[in-house]
């Protein structure tokens, strides 16, 4: 049986968890650890121009209630030109963004490689990095009819200028820097 919106509520999770519903799967897991929460950080700090001052609107850990989907990416991204407006209530958001990132963590690796490519394809989420603190690389996927194809791997202190913010230079070293 698929799980639902009232599964995950009841679980009544404490702050450090967070659970999620990919394709009918409850998935719990904890906060990421130091080293990924580094990268998620720096990368928001690298975003700040489009996020604060331009055309996007660009959340942390967001509640995204897609169809039966829940997810919270790490980041997510919407053009402001699609949803003008940020509001309270609900306390998450229906519609798909056009861009998440995903930073891997050992507990996360799994689920974010092998669950979620399929339901964010299904929702038609157009740019999807995947950000691994690990192996200091940003892969950047652009969904290609229902599937994500790759667009580019960026590699340690590489900078990076990918869709969907392509006005953009990143300098990734800032990821890795601790």
């Amino acid at each position: 049986m698929a799980a639902t919106y009232q599964d995950l509520v009841e679980l009544d999770l404490p702050e450090w968890q967070i659970g999620e519903i990919i394709s009918g799967e409850l998935v719990v897991r904890r906060l990421p650890p130091p080293r990924a929460a580094h990268a998620h950080s720096s990368l928001i700090g690298l975003l700040a121009e489009v996020g604060l001052y331009g055309p996007w609107w660009i959340l942390t850990r967001v509640e995204l209630c897609l169809g039966s989907d829940v997810f919270v990416p790490d980041l997510s991204a919407w053009r402001r030109e699609r949803m003008p407006v940020l509001s309270s209530e609900p306390p998450w958001i229906e519609l798909a963004p056009d861009w998440v990132c995903d930073v891997l963590t050992d507990q996360s690796r799994e689920v974010v490689l092998n669950a979620k490519p399929s339901a964010y394809a299904r929702h038609g989420i157009a740019d999807w990095w995947i950000v691994d603190p690990d192996a200091q690389t940003v892969a950047v996927k652009r969904l290609a009819g229902a599937a994500y194809e790759s667009v580019e791997t960026s590699h340690g202190a590489a900078s990076l200028q990918a869709s969907p913010f392509d006005a953009l230079r990143l300098d990734l070293h800032y990821l890795w820097r601790l």
